[in-house]
Order: C-alpha cells, then sequence, then structure tokens
C-alpha cells in the first residue's frame, strides 16, 4: 500500500515540474514575441456590462376569448367581420329578439296586473265597483268563451267526410265539364223531351228545304205568268203578292203562285229561326261551359282549404286571442276578488310579495333579452367568425372568437442551471425570425415553481410579458466578436472591441457600454432598423430622419427570441475573455508593461460571454496580451464570476 500512495505522490511531482517547465517557456516565448510586436492586444477599460439568458418560444396573444350567446335562438344579424376591431362594450351580433320581447311584454303585463292587485288591496271599494267588477269578470269570460269557441269551430271546421266530399266535387265538376264540351261539340238540338238531330244537319235540311220552295216558286211564276227576270232573287221575300206591285194583273192571278210563294217565305223563316235558335243553344252551351269551369275552381279551392287545413298561423292567432282574453279574465277576476275581500294585511303582503316576483319576472326577461346581444368583452379584433344570419344557435354555441393584439406573452423553458438567475420582473429583449430588425421590451412575469422533465432535461417554464403599446426599438449595431478581442496591438483601435451579441443560445450575451469604431452597420443598411410589418404600419422615418416607433403586428404563434437580463454592472473594469486563461484554480492575465510581459492573477467578476469584469490584479488603462493560441479550461458560464467564487475570491 505504502508502495502505490509513493508512486502517485511521483508522478504527480513529475507532472508538477514538466509543468513549471512548460509554463516557463511559454513566458519566454511570449517574452520574445511582445519583444517582437506580434502579439494581440486590447486595452482593460471601464464599461457596462448586462448578462444576459436567450432562449426561444412562441407569440402567445394571452387576452382570448370564445364568443356565444348567452341564449339559444336564431341570429338575425352579424355586425362584423373577420379581421373587425372592436372596442369592449360594441355590439358584434344579435339574435331574434321577438319570442324575447314576447315574454318580457308579457312580464310586464304580469307587473302590471300584480301592481294593480296591490293598489285594489290597499283600497276599499264601493258597491257600484263590485257590479261593476263582476261585469268585467263576466265580460272577460265570455270573450275567453268565444275565443275559446272560434279556435274549437275553426278546428272542427272540416272532416275527413267533408275532404271525401270536396274530392268528389272536382271530380263531378270535371266529368260535368267534359260533357258540357261534348255536348258544345256536338250541338244538338233538342225539342221538348225528344232530341233530334245537331243545328249544322237541321239547318242544311231547312236550307235545302227553303231552296226548293224557292225554285218552286219561280218556276210556277214563269209557267203561270211568264215571269221570271222581273223581281230579283233578293227581292222575292218582300213581296207577299206580286200582284200588287204592278207585276201581275190582278184577274191574272193565279192561287198555285201564291201558295208557291208562302211556301217559300215560310221555309226562309223557318231557316232564319232555326239559325237564331242555333246561335242561342250555342250561347248557352257555352254559358254552362263557364259555370261549370267556376264550380271546378271553387270545389278545388275548397279541397284546397281543407287539404292545407288547420293553419298554424289561424291557430296560433286563435290562441293569442284566447290568452288575451284569459289575461283579461284573470285581471278581471283578480279585482273582483280583491274588491269582495278588502283589504286584508295578510293579502297586502301577498300583492307586494307577487309585486316583487314580477319585477324579478321582468328583471330576469330584460337579462334574456339583453343576452340576445353578443357585446365585445375587451378592446381587439374578431376571428373564426362562424355565425352568420338565420343561423340557428345554442346558449354557449362558439359564434366567433376575439384576441386583443396588444396583450402578448411569450413562454419559454429556462435550465435548471440558469434558473436561479431569472427572477420577476427582470427586463427582457424579444426578437423574432418574421419581423428582421425589430425588437420589442418586455418584463418576465412569471417562473414556474415546478419543474417538467423531458428526455432527462429539467426545465422552468418562464412567462415573458410584451410591452407591445411602447412600439418597436431601434437595434443598435453590435460590435464584431472576431475571435479576439483586438485587431492586434495596443491603441485605441482596440477599445471597446469584443462587445456585441454573443451567438445565441441557452446563454446570450450583454449591450455593450462602449461602441467602438468597429461597431458594424444593421444588415438593412444606413442603421435603420426592420420592423417586419407591412407597408404603411411598420417603423418609419419622423422628419429629423430619425425612425418613428410604430405599433408591431405580432400574430399568435410567431417564433421569437427572448433575451433576459438577469445581471447588469455599470462602470466596471473590462478586459476580453480571451485574454484570461487559467492555471488550475488561477485565472492568469498576461499585461504589457513597456517592452516586457508580466503574468498577474487576477479577481473576475461578472461575464457576459465575451468580456468579463476584472475585480482585481488589472488596472484601468493597462495593455493585456490576448494569446494567439489559447487552451481555455474549465470555461466560465457568462454571468457566472471566475476565480474564487462567483465574484473572485
Amino acid at each position: 500500500m505504502k508502495k502505490v500512495v509513493f508512486i502517485v505522490l511521483a508522478v504527480v511531482l513529475v507532472a508538477a515540474i514538466g509543468g513549471g517547465i512548460f509554463y516557463y517557456k511559454g513566458l519566454k516565448n511570449s517574452s520574445a514575441k511582445a519583444a517582437q510586436g506580434e502579439l494581440q492586444t486590447a486595452v482593460a477599460e471601464k464599461g457596462n456590462l448586462v448578462a444576459t439568458i436567450s432562449t426561444s418560444g412562441n407569440v402567445i396573444l394571452s387576452e382570448q376569448q370564445k364568443l356565444s350567446f348567452g341564449a339559444g335562438g336564431t341570429v338575425k344579424e352579424v355586425k362584423v367581420v373577420n379581421g373587425s376591431e372592436v372596442k369592449k362594450g360594441d355590439v358584434l351580433a344579435v339574435l331574434d329578439t321577438v319570442p324575447l320581447e314576447r315574454s318580457l311584454s308579457q312580464a310586464l303585463d304580469n307587473l302590471e296586473a300584480a301592481e294593480i292587485a296591490l293598489q285594489k288591496t290597499k283600497n276599499p271599494y264601493k258597491e257600484t265597483d263590485i257590479i261593476s267588477s263582476e261585469s268585467s269578470v263576466l265580460g272577460a269570460r265570455n270573450s275567453v268563451t268565444s275565443a275559446q269557441r272560434s279556435l274549437d269551430d275553426y278546428m272542427k271546421l272540416y272532416t275527413e267526410t267533408d275532404l271525401r266530399l270536396a274530392e268528389a266535387d272536382v271530380r263531378n265538376a270535371g266529368l260535368n265539364l267534359q260533357s258540357a264540351l261534348m255536348d258544345q261539340k256536338l250541338n244538338v238540338r233538342v225539342q221538348g223531351n225528344s232530341v233530334g238531330k245537331s243545328y249544322e244537319q237541321e239547318l242544311q235540311a231547312s236550307e235545302i228545304t227553303m231552296q226548293r220552295a224557292r225554285t218552286a216558286y219561280r218556276d210556277l211564276l214563269w209557267r203561270v205568268y211568264k215571269v221570271q227576270e222581273l223581281i230579283p232573287d233578293t227581292d222575292y221575300h218582300l213581296h207577299l203578292n206580286p200582284m200588287k206591285m204592278g207585276f201581275i194583273a190582278e184577274d191574272a192571278f193565279d192561287r198555285n203562285v201564291e201558295d208557291a210563294y208562302w211556301a217559300w217565305i215560310n221555309a226562309d223563316i223557318n231557316y232564319q229561326k232555326l239559325v237564331l235558335e242555333k246561335t242561342k243553344n250555342e250561347q248557352t252551351l257555352q254559358n254552362n261551359v263557364d259555370k261549370i269551369r267556376d264550380a271546378i275552381a271553387r270545389a278545388e279551392q275548397n279541397l284546397a282549404n281543407i287539404k292545407k287545413w288547420p293553419e298554424a298561423r289561424e291557430i296560433e292567432t286563435r290562441k293569442a286571442q284566447i290568452e288575451s282574453a284569459q289575461l283579461a279574465l284573470r285581471k278581471a277576476e283578480i279585482n273582483l276578488a280583491e274588491i269582495k275581500a278588502g283589504p286584508d294585511p295578510q293579502d297586502v303582503i301577498l300583492k307586494e310579495n307577487q309585486v316583487e316576483q314580477s319585477k324579478i319576472s321582468v328583471e330576469t326577461a330584460r337579462e334574456n333579452l339583453e343576452k340576445a346581444k353578443l357585446p365585445a368583452p375587451f378592446d381587439g379584433v374578431i376571428f373564426n367568425l362562424t355565425g352568420e344570419s338565420n343561423q340557428t344557435v345554442s346558449a354557449g354555441t362558439v359564434v366567433m372568437q376575439i384576441v386583443n393584439p396588444s396583450k402578448v406573452r411569450i413562454d419559454i423553458t429556462v435550465d435548471e442551471v440558469d434558473v436561479s438567475r431569472v427572477r420577476q420582473g427582470q427586463e427582457a429583449e424579444i426578437t423574432f425570425d418574421a419581423l428582421q430588425g425589430m425588437v420589442l421590451n418586455g418584463k418576465v412575469s412569471n417562473v414556474a415553481y415546478v419543474a417538467t422533465r423531458t428526455s432527462g432535461i429539467t426545465n422552468f417554464l418562464t412567462s415573458v410579458e410584451l410591452d407591445v403599446a411602447r412600439g418597436p426599438q431601434e437595434r443598435p449595431a453590435r460590435q464584431a466578436v472576431q475571435g479576439a478581442a483586438g485587431s492586434g496591438g495596443a491603441g485605441p483601435s482596440a477599445q471597446g472591441q469584443g462587445a456585441g451579441r454573443a451567438a445565441q443560445g441557452k446563454t446570450g450575451s450583454a449591450t455593450p457600454g462602449k461602441t467602438g469604431p468597429s461597431a458594424s452597420p444593421n444588415k438593412t443598411g444606413a442603421g435603420q432598423p426592420q420592423t417586419g410589418l407591412p407597408p404603411g404600419t411598420g417603423a418609419g422615418a419622423s422628419a429629423e430622419g430619425a425612425p418613428a416607433r410604430q405599433r408591431p403586428v405580432l400574430r399568435d404563434g410567431m417564433t421569437a427570441l427572448v433575451t433576459i437580463n438577469t445581471e447588469k454592472r455599470e462602470g466596471v473594469l473590462i478586459v476580453p475573455n480571451r485574454a484570461i486563461t487559467s492555471q488550475v484554480r488561477n485565472r492568469i492575465v498576461k499585461v504589457k508593461v513597456g517592452d516586457q510581459v508580466e503574468e498577474r492573477m487576477v479577481r473576475t467578476g461578472l461575464t457576459d460571454g465575451s468580456r468579463t469584469e476584472i475585480l482585481s490584479g488589472v488596472e484601468e488603462g493597462e495593455t493585456v496580451i490576448i494569446p494567439q493560441q489559447q487552451v481555455r479550461t474549465s470555461p466560465a458560464k457568462p454571468g457566472a464570476g471566475t476565480g474564487f467564487g462567483k465574484i473572485g475570491f
């Protein structure tokens, strides 16, 4: 056992001697390089340090609400569209209020009746009041009976038999129309109880008879008197006796000629009568057809009325009349009962309670009517609008959503190593992938006490509230960190270098206390910040050329990088991190003094990842050496002190 211990001690001693020799050679080489002016240097100067923690998260528009009506019904009107900006209390949509207004009207009527009943209870009545009230009750009962009878009569207006009869009437009327049309087409002559030929046939026969009689008369007139051309055809029927017209001598008159003449005249008269009779019969048949068609229309209308009976609107009207009459009857009966009962203290109390209950009913009805309006609960913007006019909705059915774009929160996760440095109220800067160049301010609003563990990693949910109303801030030009704190050599060119933002990750960088001449311009050019906003809504230039702050456009779910300022030191001595080396637990800085290089042990304080606070060991204005090649041991986290403890020893 002693032999093993001896061997271990020997190995440690050899390692220490070798390390000393290596360190001595390194110091010697450094001195040689310093003498040759080939070393990179930086000046220890005072400035401000801010330790940060950076992590990403997503935008949460924290004030959102699903909106629904407090009562069910039919949507009458939607007053907004998606994207509408509204103020708290603005009416966004309304329901059809007819049923609710009817309920309110009924409640008001009941309240009025209750108040009347209370007044009647408190005041005695005369005998004439009793008589008048009894008459009112009787009249109201008659009105109820009449209204009920009207409904009953309407409900009994038709039976199944009436429907069958109406259908039969339609069929019979149709058959009658067919028969009448057939009669009209045939146009048969009816004489007495016998049915003869059609008028067309009768007219043809009568015309033939007339023509034959005329021909016989003319032939006989020629044979007897040798007269043919003396009397035109159109004048034959004008002359009852041709002899009196001077054509034939009276002593030469032949009786057969006269008989033939009258036979022709009678045949012509019969023909004309038949023509007139045919015309009248046609008119009669047409009138009969028209009457039957009117009967068909009436029968069809009657059938239609029976089929659509009972009509819901008629029933509702008659029921409303009954309700109105019953309400009037209740008022009349209450009035009469109160008159007869007289002022009873218990009744007064009861009526007062009824008035109060009626008032409650009125208030309830008014509240229900008010629920038909959908007001905005806060200032915001409408989205996910699903409600539309004439849509039937239930109470609680979501018809739209509202979001307040000015209430923005970002939830991030901070690991257990850094969570002790995060406290409520700490300021933060937020940048966005979608809004390049825009920086918003925020504050830590909550740090979870209970951790979340994922894949063995312990994190704590942390919330950051954004100050959206303040608007976007200008992103200052950041100094580049080029792997060395200076460009070589001491002097003004090295002052302030090494400041800027560190690589983004769990641990971030700091805002520099001073800006050196090597500060890089913003990517947008001319130092102008980008807002990522649509044209006309982003940050523009003021009259003096300075960028004007405008309210940013943030959307739920945007990716954001949150940088929390965990600690800040002002007016402290700062050197670049790369100027500090480690030897075991000691922190070493090489200081150039004239042409020589001194190696000093320093106490360190706060670091931002690229620069570190020096508590002792180096003075302001001294030039420190930045090694060309540096092997770090146990590198410090930004914000953590180095040396013997967090802030040194």
